[in-house]
């Protein structure tokens, strides 16, 4: 049986909320106090009142859901192990853009500050995707093997210019690998960089983009750029 199970907050007076799902292994709640489901074996994102009535389908067939989560603007957030991606939708379930491409997503939150954190599988790392205007310094990754913290910061790290024509620079003081991902997910851009360098993806349509940058122990920042 798997069911989306409430409790109260001491642990006690474990209840099933809403029908039997098949895998259902992420569950969030709205403002609202709705219920988002991830059933993953069929391959959907759900949403039902608190009480578990009105089970209702924002988008069916298209994903393999894991982790998942509610922004400050009512956007969900997922984890899609079907695509290796971490994707984000409308409340609704419409606009579906890829925000990174990994491996293995899993479980994921979202910070205060509106950045997303997520588990990566594959390399056992919790990562970062900075929404917000990086600074200077920028930590990441929590080595879930270890449980030890394992701080990712970039010195006189920067992107520009931001929105972009199409030639930008990353400025670094140390050796990273760069990968330029579309919305859909499509590696459009791979290079490896031991200083500051100019990339160009000029021959590129206008709209938003995607930059990973790992460093030496594979840990993953992730940026977006506008092309105008």
């Amino acid at each position: 049986i798997f069911n989306v199970m409430r409790m109260d907050s001491d642990g006690s007076n474990n209840q099933a909320v809403g029908p039997v799902f098949s895998f259902s292994r992420g569950v969030t709640v709205q403002p609202d106090g709705k219920i988002v489901v991830a059933e993953t074996n069929n391959f959907a994102v759900k949403r039902m009142n608190p009480d578990g009535t009105n089970v209702e389908s924002l988008n069916e067939g298209n994903f393999y859901p894991y982790g998942i989560a509610i922004q400050s603007d009512g956007k969900i957030v997922f984890a899609d192990d079907h695509h290796k991606g971490i994707n984000r939708m409308n409340s609704d379930g419409s606009n579906v853009e890829v925000l990174t491409s990994t491996n293995g997503p899993r479980g994921l939150a979202i910070e205060s500050n509106g950045n997303i954190l997520f588990v990566d599988a594959s390399t056992n790392t919790v990562n970062r995707i900075i929404l917000s205007t990086p600074s200077n310094r920028v930590p990441v990754n929590v080595d879930v093997t270890t449980l030890s913290t394992s701080s990712f910061a970039l010195d006189n790290f920067n992107i520009y210019p931001n929105p972009t024509s199409g030639v930008f620079t990353i400025k670094t003081e140390e050796a990273l690998s760069v990968e330029v991902y579309d919305v859909t997910g499509r590696l459009i851009l791979k290079d490896y960089l031991q200083t500051t360098k100019t990339l160009s993806i000029e021959r590129q349509e206008a709209g938003m983009y995607l930059i990973n940058i790992k460093n030496k122990f594979d840990q993953l920042l992730t940026f977006k750029i506008i092309k105008l």
